[in-house]
C-alpha cells in the first residue's frame, strides 16, 4: 500500500503529512494573493538553474536539493551551466554597465558642483 496511510507512525511519514500542510497552506496564501499555483518542485526547479548559471559547482547544488547523486544533477541542470566565453560575455557587460553608471554618477555630481558654486 503507497501514500501516507502506509507510513503512518513513521518519522518519514510524520514529515510527508508536515509536507503536504505546508503545500496546502501555501496553495491557500497563493489564491488568497490571486497568484498562480505553483509547485514547490518549481521553486526548486528554479533555484537549481539559477545556481548553476551562476557557477555555483554541482556538488553544492545537490547538496542544497538533497541529491545525493551529484551526476543526476550534472545531467539534469548540465545544459544551463554558462561556458567561459558566455560568462566573460556577462562579466564584460556587466564592467561595462558599472562604468557608464559611474560616469552618469560623475557626471551629475559635476553638474550639482557647478550649481553650487
Amino acid at each position: 500500500m503507497h501514500g501516507l496511510h502506509s507510513r503512518r507512525g513513521t518519522a518519514e511519514g510524520e514529515e510527508h503529512a508536515l509536507l503536504t500542510h505546508a503545500g496546502q497552506r501555501a496553495i491557500a496564501l497563493l489564491k488568497r494573493l490571486e497568484l498562480p499555483h505553483h509547485r514547490v518542485h518549481d521553486a526548486r526547479h528554479f533555484y537549481a538553474v539559477r545556481a548553476i548559471r551562476a557557477g555555483t559547482p554541482y556538488e553544492l547544488v545537490a547538496k542544497q536539493l538533497g541529491h545525493a547523486d551529484v551526476a543526476m544533477v550534472a545531467k539534469v541542470y548540465g545544459r544551463f551551466k554558462p561556458d567561459h566565453d558566455e560568462r566573460d560575455r556577462w562579466e564584460l557587460a556587466a564592467d561595462a554597465l558599472d562604468r557608464a553608471d559611474a560616469a552618469r554618477a560623475e557626471a551629475r555630481a559635476d553638474g550639482q558642483d557647478r550649481v553650487d558654486r
